[in-house]
């Protein structure tokens, strides 16, 4: 039995309106940054040492503020509470199955934690990759250069001048990690 023309049309509009699948959602962000707390973004990192000062370091009222609380002199040593990591997440579209990603899949990169281990965002999961070539596996988006670079915050309590939080302390601190530094370095802060 042949449809009528009105019919036809209907059927045809409904199809045309139906949603398309959703794309997979990213990880949570807010204005397009994502934050990685209690983030250690080198192997070793520790936050159970001393961090020794190597230059005169500001100290600030939180993450992302411009407000300095104080200095830390070179020499001073502070104790690392806690960490967050600000990135724009890269979206990265599988090229070939690889260990547990399929081909097509769209994944995010997050935050680095050393040696060749990325946390990704997978639908709504966070995973830990040890990443390959990951050029050749995976097809990243480009990086626009409006994207602002990724900053690591470090919460530190101080002896002396006000508690605060760091803004990238790799460039300014020596004991950041397990390995490096003379023995003062593996001294545990009091409890």
């Amino acid at each position: 039995m042949p449809l009528r023309p009105a019919l036809a049309c209907a059927l045809l509009l409904a199809w045309t309106a139906a949603p398309a699948q959703a794309a997979p959602a990213g990880p949570p962000t807010t204005n397009g940054v994502y934050v990685a707390k209690g983030a250690c973004p080198f192997e070793g990192c520790s936050f159970a040492t001393y961090w020794r000062a190597t230059a005169r370091v500001a100290v600030y009222a939180g993450p992302g503020s411009k407000t300095v609380l104080g200095w830390i002199a070179p020499g001073e040593e502070v104790q690392a509470l806690a960490g967050q990591y600000h990135l724009t997440p890269r979206r990265g579209v599988v090229r070939a199955g690889i260990g547990r990603f399929r081909k097509g899949e769209v994944i995010w990169l997050l935050e680095p934690q050393g040696e060749g281990v990325f946390t990704v965002w997978r639908r709504g999961h966070r995973l830990d990759w040890i990443m390959p070539d990951a050029d050749y596996h995976v097809a990243w988006d480009r990086v626009p250069p409006s994207v602002p670079p990724d900053v690591w915050w470090v919460k530190v309590r101080r002896a002396q001048g006000p508690d605060g939080w760091l803004r990238d302390p790799t460039q300014s601190f020596e004991c950041l990690d397990q390995l490096s530094g003379d023995q003062g370095c593996r001294r545990a802060p009091a409890p």
